[in-house]
């Protein structure tokens, strides 16, 4: 039946793409200006898509 919450998810998943999307473009823009090791950048990428 339309309209009884059975898709409620479907409309978050791609705010959550563009969430991790935008977050691992900031964190190749930092890594980009050398403030972020290979290492560090590695982490941090691990950590934003979970």
């Amino acid at each position: 039946m339309a309209g009884d919450g059975c898709c409620a998810g479907a409309a978050e998943q791609p705010q959550a793409a563009r969430r991790e999307a935008d977050q691992l473009a900031k964190l190749s823009d930092v890594r980009a200006r050398g403030d972020l090791t290979d290492r560090e950048f590695q982490g941090a990428k691990e950590r934003a898509l979970r």
